[in-house]
């Protein structure tokens, strides 16, 4: 049975200032723009280039093969800059909840308190009774 302290029935929020601190900064958004601005700079418009490969989705063999033509020629390019991406996305998952984790001991507060007395909920916590 769990235990309320002297704050039972009371409501705790964290400031967003306090969630955007350095123990839930999102790195991988830097680090993709970086990459893009270093893509820019070698004068290779990454963006530009995926956008403008012809479909695959046709009938006519002609523009198929243009399709095959034009990825293969962009392939080196697009496999330079993206080979880096699913990485840093699984890096980012494990800091995400790496912050999480921190942010809800430290709402936790009392490190001793078993996990079975202490509901730590985010987003519209409101739950019936």
């Amino acid at each position: 049975m769990p235990s309320f302290g002297d704050d039972h029935g009371r409501e705790f929020s964290i400031s967003s200032a306090t969630w955007h601190d350095a123990a839930y900064h999102n790195s991988a958004r830097h680090v993709s723009l970086r990459l893009k601005r270093e893509a820019l700079d070698r004068d290779v418009n990454v963006d530009s280039m995926a956008t403008a490969l012809p479909t695959s989705k046709t009938a006519q063999v002609a523009l198929y093969l243009d399709h095959a033509r034009v990825c293969l020629a962009a392939f080196p390019v697009l496999f330079e800059h993206y080979k880096d991406e699913r990485p840093l996305r699984w890096k980012n998952y494990c800091r995400e909840q790496k912050a999480l984790h921190s942010i809800c001991m430290r709402v936790k507060g009392n490190k001793r308190a078993k996990k079975e007395d202490v509901v730590v909920a985010y987003g519209d916590g409101r739950f019936g009774s």
